[in-house]
Order: structure tokens, then sequence, then C-alpha cells
């Protein structure tokens, strides 16, 4: 078992700092484009004619966020006093539903949220602005962006959209829960086999103890990002650059074997329970409430895991490999569009550079929706970083030194993740055989690409 040291907390805040604020200055390697700019020069000019202009920019999220792009907004319009933001933003699914109405109306806003499941359906509707004139130029300063995450951007060696935050996933545990149990907390290296038997352990203590608790979350249903890790370790894709299927039938087949087996010893949770707690906030979820020992999730929550746990430090290890075979990590984030019916775009690229370059509008973002997308920009927050917040950068730093570029969602992605996680569930209830999935899967995947 690993031991816990009784170390004064504020000294491991500061060591912690120290060392992070050292690993920063060689975070993000390989970055992209031109020389590099901390922003505030090039956006405290108004626009160039001095006329008062009007953009609009919307994203989803809670209050919280808006609160904290509202203030990015107000750093913008203070630095560019010709430049008035408008902020129109909704939660995920209104998000969306009102993007669409727009985008087809030819209403959009100037600059919108944009993620890697719809950025392929938005281009080829053409609703989507090509952002590397703006680079080429200068407007958009984006050399201190790693390589990997930059070019996650690029459909058809067009530029649709710019990352504002960078996340890579893995499997969050407690280490109050390991601790408690009395078992080895899992390694940050480790493969699909050391999962399974990780997750039966815990299970298995747990019973011993009279502990009601399964060892892991049953992510048989995320098509990304763990299926997806799972087809790239099997050294295929989810999909091809032609938006074509790029995985076999017997990669799907193992994927739900693999979770088969898993619930079959009660590793996981039963189907009936896993579809009650799908849904739920996060602070009633199985992983917050202590019903199972590890969870699936991406970086950027670890914070909010954090500050639900009653005790013990909220770790994150990352999503298993294939023994002998490669990894399948890739980058993730968010991301920046502009709309191809912006009246403003060169003011909308002054904005996305300035929320992305800006030191006072970084350390407001802080991690809000990733870890900043700049070098520059993670060395400016690192001070203010807790040490969860610390835990989080040095998770994404490692991880990026091995992810790949942002696999290529097609147009249609949304409709396939819904197919995938409905088969998953038709799976675990036994409605349906693994193969049977895979084929079901697969077929229905094939129907929806060919629509598009």
């Amino acid at each position: 078992m690993l031991i816990m040291l009784n170390i004064n907390k504020r000294l491991i805040s500061i060591v912690s700092m120290l060392i992070v604020s050292t690993m920063v200055f060689g975070l993000f390697t390989g970055c992209s484009g031109k020389a590099p700019s901390d922003g505030n020069s090039t956006n405290d000019t108004s626009s160039d004619s001095g006329e008062k202009v009007k953009i609009s920019f919307t994203w989803w999220g809670d209050t919280a966020r808006n609160a904290i792009y509202n203030k990015i907004c107000d750093l913008f319009e203070t630095a560019n006093p010709n430049i008035k933001v408008d902020r129109p933003f909704g939660s995920w699914a209104q998000y969306w539903d009102k993007l669409a109405t727009q985008i087809a109306s030819g209403s959009a806003p100037d600059i919108i949220g944009m993620h890697q499941d719809y950025v392929s359906e938005y281009s080829s509707r053409k609703a989507l602005l090509d952002l590397k004139p703006y680079v080429d130029s200068g407007i958009l300063k984006t050399s201190d962006i790693p390589e990997s995450a930059y070019k996650g951007g690029f459909i058809s060696g067009k530029l649709y959209m710019i990352p504002q935050g960078i996340v890579t996933s893995g499997y969050l545990y407690n280490t109050a829960t390991f601790d408690k149990l009395g078992i080895e907390y899992p390694k940050m290296d480790w493969t699909w086999e050391e999962f399974a038997q990780k997750a039966i352990e815990i299970k298995k203590v747990a019973d011993s103890k009279n502990i009601k608790m399964w060892g892991s979350s049953d992510d048989s249903g995320l098509l990304m990002p763990t299926f997806n890790y799972w087809v790239r370790t099997n050294g295929q894709v989810l999909f091809t650059d032609e938006g074509k299927i790029g995985f076999t039938q017997d990669v799907a087949e193992n994927w739900f074997i693999f979770w088969k087996n898993l619930r079959d010893k009660n590793a996981i949770p039963d189907a009936s329970t896993n579809t009650e707690y799908a849904n739920l906030p996060i602070e009633q979820n199985l992983f917050s409430t202590g019903k199972v020992g590890i969870a699936s999730l991406p970086a950027n929550q670890l914070w909010l895991y954090q500050n639900l746990a009653k005790s013990g430090n909220i770790n994150i290890v990352r999503i298993p490999h294939l023994a002998g075979k490669a990894n399948g990590e890739y980058v993730e984030g968010s991301f920046l569009s502009i709309t191809a019916a912006s009246k403003h775009p060169k003011e909308a690229a002054k904005f996305i550079n300035f929320f992305i370059n800006n030191t006072d509008a970084q350390r407001t973002f802080k991690l809000e929706q990733g870890v900043p997308a700049t070098t520059t920009a993670v060395q400016a927050v690192t001070p203010d970083m807790t040490p969860v917040q610390l835990r989080t950068i040095k998770f994404v730093n490692d991880t990026l030194k091995i992810a790949g570029n942002a696999p290529y969602a097609p147009a249609g992605v949304a409709e396939i993740r819904t197919d995938f996680t409905n088969v998953a569930s038709e799976v675990a209830f036994n409605k349906i055989t693994p193969r049977e999935g895979a084929i079901k899967f697969i077929k229905q995947c094939n129907d929806v690409l060919s629509r598009k």
C-alpha cells in the first residue's frame, strides 16, 4: 500500500507550485505558427477605422462559467473601447439547438464556442470561417499552442477552430478510498488487463469490509474518449479522414466483451444501476457518492470532484492501453470559431487572440475549459493555482507528450455517439450479445455516415 506522508498542506502546495512552475517552461513543446506574443499590446487598439463595432460571442456553460466569460469580455472591451461584445449563452443542449437555428437563418453570432463533435458538421455547411489567413497576418498569435492541439482545428487544409483550453482524459480515484480499502493506487501507465484486475480487487476488498462499492464505472457506452482510446490502442481509428468507419468488427466486439466480463464478475455496476445514475448531477453520481472506486473523466473536472470529496486527494491516471500496443491518447479541449456570416471577422479574430493570449484574460480563465492553450498563459496562471489545479496541469502536460492530434469526427458523430450508448446498454441488459452489438453499431454508423 502506498503510505500517505503527514506533511503540512501549505508546504505541499508551495512545493507543488515550484515543481509545476519549473515544468511549464517546457510545457507544450512543438508549438505552431509565428512569433509568440502575450496578446496585451496586440489588442490594445480599437478597430482600424475608429468606427464603433459590435460583435457577439456565444458559449455553453453554467452560471460560474458565464461569470468568467463575461469578465473576459469586459477586459477585452476595456482594451478595445471601439468594440462592444454581445454575450448570449445557454446550457449544452440549449446552445447547440439554438446555434443550429441561427446558422440556418444566417443570424449566428460572430464568435462561437466549438466542439470536436460538431466542427465537421458546421464546416461542411460552409458555416465557419477559415482562420488561417488571420494567423498568417499576425492577428491570431498561435505560436505558443501545442502542435497537436493546433492541428486539431484543421479540416481539409482549413483552420476552422482555435483551442482555448486543452484537455486529456483519464481515470479518477480518491486516495482516501484506496487507503480505507488498503490497496495500492492505480499506476499512471497501465494496461486494460491491469485495469480489470484493479476493478475486481476493489470490489472484492470492499465486499470483505461490508462496503457497498463497485470497482469502476461502466464506461462501455462512452464512444469518446474510452472506446476511441480502445480503437487507437488497437492500431485503428474511429473514423477515417474520408468520413468512413476506421475500425473492425472484432475491435468493437472485444470492447463489449471486456465490459461484460467485468459486469459478470460484479466489478462494475449492473445495467439498471448504471442507467439510474447516468444523467444525475456530479454530486450525485456513482464516483462522487463513493459507489465506484475509479471513473473515466476529463482532467479539467478534477477540481470539481476534489471540492466534493470529504477527505483524500482526487488523483488521475491515464486511460489504459493494451499490453504491448500503442497508447490511445489524443488531445481534447474547447475551441473558438468565427462564423462565415460574421460582418466583423477581423474584430472577431482580435477577440479570440485576446482570449487565448492576454495575461489577465487567462488568469480569469484559469482551467475553466481545460489547461490554457498557450505556454505563456500556463506560466501566467500557475502561481494562482491550487494543489488540485496543479495536478491537472501536470497530468495534461505528461499526457500531451504522448498524445496525438484530435481524431477526425465526421458530421453526424453526435448521433453516432447516442447510438453507441444505446447499443452498449442493450448489451449490458443482455438483450443482445457483444457480437450482435458490434454488428448493430457498425450498421448504424454506416447508415448515419451515408446520409452526411
